[in-house]
């Protein structure tokens, strides 16, 4: 009987259908995301079948050949009897019919090892000599067809089509041996394109073992280039297949686990919570009748729990279901969008586990909190505050979380101090989470309850009669918006340090672009000089380093070597500042201007090159040519005085100078477009920073969180409204009183978790900096400050506005 009346109270609400709605919303999305987040990665089989075709181990040898030389390496380490494959790739081949767009080639023996990789011939057949290609993927090429590559410096011939089982969209063209070497030399003028080998090995799986395999093999021209590679091993890019099949399938969400375990543990949770204290208002009258007529209240308590069990377990189970449901619908047309052969239906049982572990403690939580126990089964309205705001606004509550709080930071910290500053990459939200809940509690028991006759005012005295309702959404907006902030300054105090010891090579204005490298990439001055030309921006000065050097001077640090530029107006454009006329006249005289006078020998200093082993005597001056430059050279010379002397004019840098920011964005752009190697460019340090995806994350969570939680706050603090505002007009009150009341209890809500948010961000990031004073310097990150409050305003005025459409549709009903 008292269950078909619980039922028919609940049932007549709209309010509580409306919070299982919200909550199989949330649950339903959850596990949207957390499925089809796996359906866009493959499998570790497939994978490792992709990556090692056959293979039990693979191993890239770090040396490039540049276009127009001869690649000896493949051909060289591909032994088929000794169980090892050689494959060489080059991703910057493109066809002269379509120079907008760049395929991958791929050398090697592909009648033998084409299907193991998952290649299947469709049509024609393997290539079976130089020049010879068949296009996987949707190339556009068909049988028979001639092509010409980069600027008709190579002839191709379509003899085949084939399908890639794994990643269907990559436009690769498979060719055989040898095909690079028939590119013309001439091609090294105009382009910088690079081939590398890597090997793949059955026989040979020991990382050291193909090492010596390497080197056994090679020739000593190779060999030599390997031991001269500066900060590159051998093997540094050994993989084996193990290492690939044995990791479990993980989606790219198990990057930030950390970050979406809290989104999925917060957000259904708050909205069970506020179920429970929806319910417990919404039969405290029920409550109240039943004490009056002397009837016990605990069969009422058993079938509200009984009733919103059901409404939990169908609205979160049926919303789970349709999640994954929807995400294995959407498996094929995901795993198109990410380019991959499916991994099949997925479900992501860890991250359903979190949501529903979450709902059934919150659950469990209410239902312990709104029994009825012996010495206060009674809830008369108008009497004292329930238990829940009495413990939420007590100074047990407090000091509890407070203790805590000091605890969980305090243990972080320690953890921080003995494994290093990367562990804050995952377990940011721990010491924010603990700091956001103690300020939330301590803030809710400081709202006063005085009643002066105000809108201000009386929304706080409202916002003191529901203090579970406040401090849940106090804590949850403190949390996203103090995660936000806390993220972005520690990655702004991370990056300030690391720039701060790491010697720049290049002006915060300037963009570089070294010619070669030690990995044998290059580039060429035409296509240095088409970058200027294309985006309208001065020709840049051409730096060349390492010319010669200065004599030893003991106890003397810093440069000593000699750097080259075209002239003096070069060289103002360079340090950013006019030449005066003794430095000029040094300069144009055939003589050097050296950065520190200990090199000087009255006004001349000697300077050491190949040509003049014993130094040659040359006019020189002190000179300030900017702190970044001195720290590669002691002295700067005119290439014409180099040239004079047929001196070695050294490695070529060009600089592009008084670049803006999108000066310097665009040219970087348009560089890597150009295929100039990334690893040729010289960029400012603070120019590389940039915004960690876990900002992303928490904005999303601050955006998305205070829209949900101002609609559900601003739903039950409207309908409290509601009860009283027939007394407004008793009193004269104007009839728009009642929505400035509710404008203003959420304002205070929002206004306190922002500044709770920036204290809860930046007090445990000012900490670990403190701590980590070697790895730290505290940052603070003002741009995603902006984000927080731009996120919370967003999201209660998108709340505000839901939550009126609703009243006003109520209302033309009624």
């Amino acid at each position: 009987m008292v269950g078909r009346y619980v039922e028919k109270i609940l049932g007549k609400k709209g309010r509580y259908r409306f919070i299982l709605v919200v909550l199989a919303v949330v649950v339903g999305l959850l596990s949207w995301v957390a499925t089809a987040d796996r359906q866009l990665v493959m499998k570790p089989a497939d994978k490792a079948q992709h990556l090692f075709g056959d293979a039990q181990a693979l191993l890239q040898v770090p040396l490039h050949t540049g276009v127009g030389k001869k690649d000896t390496i493949r051909s060289a380490l591909d032994r088929p009897d000794e169980g090892v494959r050689a494959i060489s790739t080059t991703a910057d081949i493109y066809l002269d019919a379509s120079k907008e767009r760049y395929r991958t080639m791929l050398e090697g023996d592909w009648p033998q090892i084409g299907e193991q990789f998952g290649y299947n011939l469709t049509a024609g057949r393997w290539p079976s000599k130089p020049g010879e290609i068949v296009a996987s993927g949707d190339s556009g090429l068909s049988i028979g067809e001639s092509v010409t590559a980069m600027d008709h410096n190579i002839k191709l011939r379509v003899v085949g089509l084939a399908d890639e089982r794994f990643s269907p969209k990559a436009d690769t063209l498979l060719a055989f041996p040898g095909t690079w070497n028939t590119i013309d030399p001439a091609a090294a003028q105009t382009h910088s394109a690079m081939i590398n080998t890597t090997l793949f090995s059955t026989g040979i799986t020991g990382k050291d073992a193909l090492e010596e395999y390497v080197l056994r093999h090679v020739d000593k021209k190779t060999k030599e280039q390997l031991d001269s590679l500066e900060g590159v091993t051998l093997g540094e890019s050994y993989l084996a297949r193990s290492a690939v099949e044995d990791r479990p399938h993980q989606g790219f969400a198990e990057n930030f686990s950390f970050i979406l375990g809290v989104f999925a543990l917060l957000m259904p949770s708050a909205v069970v919570l506020f179920l429970w204290t929806w319910s417990r208002k919404a039969l405290a009258p029920v409550k109240s009748q039943l004490h009056t007529l002397g009837v016990n209240s605990t069969p009422l308590w058993k079938a509200t729990v009984r009733k919103s069990f059901i409404g939990v377990i169908l609205s979160a189970g049926v919303a789970s279901m349709l999640g994954v449901g929807v995400a294995w619908l959407m498996a094929p047309f995901l795993a198109d969008l990410a380019g991959i052969q499916g991994p099949g239906p997925q479900v992501a049982w860890k991250w359903l586990g979190l949501i529903f572990t979450g709902i059934a403690v919150c659950y469990i939580a209410g239902a312990v909190w709104t029994y009825p126990y012996p010495k206060n089964r009674v809830a008369v309205e108008g009497g004292r505050k329930h238990r829940g705001s009495s413990f939420i606004g007590s100074g047990i509550a407090l000091w509890m979380t407070g203790l805590a709080s000091v605890i969980v930071i305090g243990g972080t910290v320690l953890i921080g101090l003995r494994t290093g500053p990367d562990i804050f990459d995952v377990w940011a939200p721990i010491p924010v989470i603990a700091f956001s809940l103690f300020l939330a509690l301590l803030v809710v028991r400081t709202i006063s309850a005085k009643v002066p006759l105000k809108p201000r005012v009386f929304a706080r005295r409202l916002a003191a009669r529901h203090r579970v309702t406040t401090a849940i959404a106090i804590f949850l907006l403190t949390a996203s918006s103090g995660m936000l902030i806390f993220s972005g300054t520690f990655s702004k105090s991370f990056n300030t340090a690391a720039n701060k010891d790491v010697l720049d090579v290049i002006r915060s204005d300037q963009v570089g672009v070294e010619q070669s490298n030690d990995l044998g990439q290059k580039t060429t001055q035409k296509k240095v000089i088409e970058l200027a030309h294309d985006l309208g921006i001065a020709e840049p000065v051409r730096l060349l380093t390492g010319s010669g050097s200065l004599d030893w001077v003991e106890g003397m640090e810093g440069a000593f070597g000699v750097s080259a530029v075209d002239g003096a107006e070069e060289l103002e454009r360079l340090i950013g500042r006019t030449l005066d006329a003794k430095e000029r006249a040094v300069l144009q005289s055939g003589g050097m201007l050296v950065r520190h006078p200990g090199f000087l020998q009255g006004s001349e200093a000697l300077l050491l090159t190949e040509v003049f082993p014993d130094g040659r005597t040359l006019p020189a001056t002190v000179s300030d040519f900017g702190e970044i430059l001195e720290l590669e050279a002691g002295a700067i010379i005119l290439t014409e005085t180099l040239e004079k002397y047929k001196s070695p004019l050294g490695a070529t840098r060009w600089v592009f100078t008084e670049l803006s920011e999108p000066q310097k964005k665009a040219l970087i752009e348009k560089a890597v477009e150009q295929r100039v190697p990334r690893e040729l460019l010289l960029i400012p340090r603070m120019q590389e920073q940039e915004m960690p995806e876990i900002v992303y994350y928490s904005l999303a969570t601050a955006l998305i969180g205070s829209c949900l939680i101002v609609v559900m706050v601003s739903r039950a603090n409207a309908k409290s409204l509601e009860a009283i505002r027939s007394t407004f007009w008793t009193l004269g009150l104007p009839d728009s009183w009642h929505r400035w009341v509710l404008r203003w209890s959420m304002s205070i809500i929002v206004v306190r978790a922002f500044v709770l948010g920036v204290i809860a961000g930046l007090g445990p990031a000012a900490l670990v900096a403190a701590t980590q004073s070697s790895a730290l310097i505290f940052t603070i990150d003002w741009v995603t400050i902006v984000f927080a409050a731009a996120a919370l305003i967003i999201g209660t005025v998108a709340g505000l506005l839901i939550v009126g459409l609703s009243r006003n549709r109520g209302g033309a009903h009624s």
